[in-house]
């Protein structure tokens, strides 16, 4: 599976896919959940489309524990976005697109070296 593209929804597989993934992405949204999810699948592809240089992937959680274990996922669905390799926000259940959006454009339009998701107001975004 190649993983260089970033403008479509990503299923990773295994923890070396992740790891490839993290390392040739500067943002990545990563989804842990049932992938059967119609719902969720489209509001995934849906933020890809829109968020073309942000890596949005999917993992099973239930067939790959191996991949969530590495990253504390105990539920699910989880939501995490990653920036140059560090976890940069976490939201545990469900959320609505348009928070995952908000939470992205302030990654997207971070500082590099920011460490948290920070909104319009300059407060951490709550997940």
């Amino acid at each position: 599976m190649s993983l260089t593209s970033a403008s479509s929804l990503l299923e990773i597989g295994t923890r070396a896919e992740l790891a490839e993934l993290f390392a040739s992405h500067r943002l990545v949204l990563v989804c842990f959940a049932d992938p059967w999810v119609r719902a969720l699948r489209e509001a995934l592809e849906g933020i890809a489309a829109r968020f073309p240089s942000v890596a949005v992937a999917l993992v099973d959680a239930d067939s790959e524990a191996a991949v969530t274990s590495g990253l504390g996922v105990d539920a699910t669905p989880t939501t995490v976005v990653i920036r140059d390799g560090a976890e940069i926000g976490r939201l545990v259940g469900l959320s609505s697109v348009s928070r995952l959006e908000i939470a992205l454009e302030s990654a997207v339009h971070a500082p590099v070296g920011a460490e948290t998701l920070r909104g319009s107001s300059g407060a951490p975004i709550s997940w």
